[in-house]
């Protein structure tokens, strides 16, 4: 029987308390009578014959007695030491049944024990205990199924164009395929960095954070992907904030999230891709300085199910229409876990007009 040994345990104890209690009474009651003064007793019904007891007979009574009573004490110790006993432990069994569960791979269950003490405590740390848990199974698993889909894109490119110069020599310019080859794995060097660090000690390595101007990120990337061009769209050059829109952060994860954003706008939308920053100081009310990333793009309305699940590993949107063969559907949701791993939040809007926004709120550096 489970919990068996612990029930007789604590069966006995209750037992024990039970005839040391006994015990005492009785041994307080003998020296009580023990010290009566050594008066006879007589009966108060004067038509009685004269009865006298000494009080030795008295002790003799008390002791035979006691032993009976504390026979009864024994027995009602066991039984019902054996029932409180059970009470008592009927939320540990609760407890090792859910335990079992989760260990057979159920890790959806939850103990869910709805008790004011100390086992309603601790049923209530191991729920909380197993959702961190199956939080940390699921953030790995997400973590093996982005590496291997985001190394999949320049691995196949790389193995692309050493396949076209093997078949096409006279055609192929080696210094041209040295530099793709070169951008190629560079990229997937920096791909495989950004995702160890993302994964490292729960998100990030604390020690590589650095302080970074968004601003000056934001501007560079938009100028690479050719969205800050004022003669091919002016809406799109980044706005210049006040002060420098600086945060603590990781240098390479920092610029991985604006990258995976601007592209993803460029990818998604039909132009207009328009990058801004802006630093909001500390309010008068304590409210620490933020810095915001704002990357928004024009496109079809996008409908609120569809925001949900934008970040959805693997999850593609409707349009690709400028590069629809770019990109592995993963590129918001390593956004998702950078944004989380700096303790700043994502949020998506889709104007009435269409397209979509995308906010990124970052806490500000320290002001000196």
């Amino acid at each position: 029987m489970r919990n068996s040994r612990a029930r007789i345990t604590l069966t006995l104890s209750y037992t024990a308390f039970l005839l040391l209690a006994g015990g005492a009474v009785l041994a307080g009651v003998y020296v009580v009578v023990r010290y009566l003064p050594g008066y006879p007793l007589v009966s108060d019904d004067p038509s009685r014959i004269p009865v006298a007891t000494s009080r030795g007979q008295i002790l003799d009574t008390l002791v035979g007695l006691s032993l009976w009573i504390m026979l009864g004490f024994l027995l009602i110790g066991l039984l019902g030491g054996w029932v409180l006993a059970g009470r008592v432990l009927r939320p540990l069994r609760a407890l090792e049944s859910g335990a079992r569960r989760i260990t057979a791979g159920d890790l959806d269950h939850r103990i869910g024990l709805e008790r004011r003490d100390e086992f309603g405590d601790v049923a209530r740390a191991f729920d909380t205990m197993v959702e961190r848990l199956q939080s940390t199974l699921a953030a790995q698993r997400r973590f093996a199924a982005n590496a291997s889909h985001e190394l999949r894109t320049p691995l196949s490119t790389m193995s692309v164009l050493l396949e076209s110069a093997a078949e096409h020599p006279e055609d192929t310019d080696p210094a041209r395929l040295v530099h793709d080859l070169t951008t190629e794995n560079t990229r997937a060097i920096t791909l495989m960095e950004a995702l160890l660090r993302l994964h490292a000690a729960g998100g990030r390595d604390a020690s590589a954070d650095d302080v970074v101007d968004l601003a000056r990120l934001a501007r560079d990337t938009a100028d690479r992907w050719g969205v800050a061009d004022p003669a091919a769209d002016p809406a799109a050059q980044p706005e210049q904030p006040e002060h420098p829109a600086l945060v603590i952060a990781d240098p390479l994860l920092l610029r991985q999230l604006v990258e995976n954003l601007v592209s993803n706008a460029i990818q998604h939308g039909s132009g207009g891709v328009r990058v801004a920053t802006a630093h909001r100081a500390p309010g008068s009310d304590g409210a620490p300085g933020e810095v915001v990333l704002t990357v928004t793009n024009r496109g079809p309305v996008i409908d609120e199910a569809t925001r949900a699940r934008l970040t959805e590993p693997l999850f593609r949107g409707a349009g690709r229409a400028q590069h629809p063969t770019e990109g592995v559907g993963l590129g918001l949701a390593l956004v998702e876990q950078i944004v989380e791993t700096h303790g700043g939040t994502l949020r998506f809007a889709s104007p009435p007009e269409g397209g979509l926004s995308v906010t990124v709120t970052l806490p500000a550096a320290p002001e000196d």
